[in-house]
């Protein structure tokens, strides 16, 4: 009003992973772009299926990623939903939940099977580096299978990409049923 102006002001705050889709049809019916974004969203939920079907009746590894390690936060919002569409159980993570602060002590005693380091704005090297800060701090279990992932690219940002993430996810937690995944995306620490 100040501007003399008007706009329509489209809010995006998608919390799980069928909301972060679907928020890419809500920015296509805004721009008049409908059509390109169901031709996007099906593309998206068609990948979903196929990895669930990958992993459709595989154990269920016990999952947690970490979305930082200083304090340590587990992942939350849409993160769990990818963790569970990758097959996976998420540990310490709530699906549409806020990321939550988590003593050590706490990790240790989830004893999740997997831990996956995902901080946001260190890409993949910045995130092995943590990664291999928790192992040498003691952290988690010496059983605990341990990765950095790419999280900028793959599971931070509410858009196509997270869906790439629950497919590298998958990789890392079923590499027979679903290959390895990309070692531009995600290596393994430990």
């Amino acid at each position: 009003a100040y501007l003399a102006c008007t706009a329509e002001v489209l809010t995006l705050d998608p919390q799980t992973l069928d909301e972060v889709i679907d928020s890419i049809g809500a920015a296509g019916s805004t721009t008049g772009r409908s059509a390109q974004a169901a031709t996007i969203t099906d593309a998206l939920r068609t990948r979903l299926d196929a990895v669930r079907a990958r992993v459709d009746g595989a154990d269920r590894r016990s999952t947690l990623v970490l979305e930082w390690t200083d304090p340590a936060f587990t992942g939350g919002h849409w993160v769990p939903d990818m963790i569970e569409a990758a097959g996976g159980l998420s540990v310490l993570g709530f699906p549409g939940e806020n990321s939550q602060g988590v003593e050590w002590s706490d990790i240790v005693d989830a004893a999740a099977e997997v831990v996956i380091v995902a901080p946001c704005g260190y890409r993949l090297d910045g995130a092995a580096n943590l990664a291999a800060e928790v192992i040498s701090a003691g952290r988690v279990s010496p059983d605990t299978e341990v990765w950095a992932i790419d999280a900028d690219a793959v599971v931070v940002r509410p858009g196509p990409r997270v869906v790439e993430g629950v497919e590298v996810m998958s990789q890392i937690l079923h590499p027979a049923r679903c290959g390895e995944p990309d070692p531009k995306l995600a290596r393994r620490i430990r």
